[in-house]
């Protein structure tokens, strides 16, 4: 049973010792859940976590004619 870290700086570097462990990475205003595999080796958390939320333009109901 592997513990899960919570990780606020992501800019820290993924090690070979954090392969296969969970880790909670700080996105702002939550935290997201990442599983880290070997591909991930030498990247920084940060890279996996997006911190920018899609923004869309409603529709307006109320348009006059």
């Amino acid at each position: 049973m592997s513990s899960i870290k919570k990780i606020y700086k992501r800019n820290i570097s993924i090690t070979s010792q954090d392969i296969g462990k969970n880790f909670l990475v700080h996105q702002g205003f939550s935290f997201f859940k990442v599983t880290v595999s070997k591909d991930m080796e030498g990247h920084k958390f940060g890279e996996y976590v997006f911190t920018r939320r899609l923004f869309r333009f409603k529709k307006s109901s109320n348009i006059k004619k």
